[in-house]
């Protein structure tokens, strides 16, 4: 009989032991969710903001080509006025010297 109770004993303390052990288990995995649970908010957060400054390069690659495009259209005409402004020199100065 007192063997019985010795092993009787033994059991619940293994047992409480093991309930502990689950306890502290559960604890671990309810932190480790939330943890995930922050983890993928703040990726959802990063996903958001990298969509956003690649619409802003985007944005700024199609303003920087619409400044080349008119840049270049602009020294056309400066390089066809100074063309028109050289031949009214030349047109003048053949003027005055008759």
């Amino acid at each position: 009989m007192l063997k019985l109770k010795e092993v009787v004993d033994k059991q619940r303390d293994e047992i409480r032991a093991q309930g502990q052990e689950i306890s502290s288990r559960t604890r671990e995995v309810e932190a480790l969710q939330e943890q995930l649970e922050r983890f993928m908010k703040m990726n959802g957060d990063l996903r958001h903001k990298q969509s956003v400054a690649q619409a802003q390069v985007k944005s700024a690659v199609e303003r920087k080509a619409d400044l080349e495009a008119d840049l270049k259209a602009r020294e056309k005409e400066i390089e066809r006025l100074s063309a028109s402004l050289r031949e009214l020199q030349q047109e003048g100065a053949q003027v005055t010297s008759l």
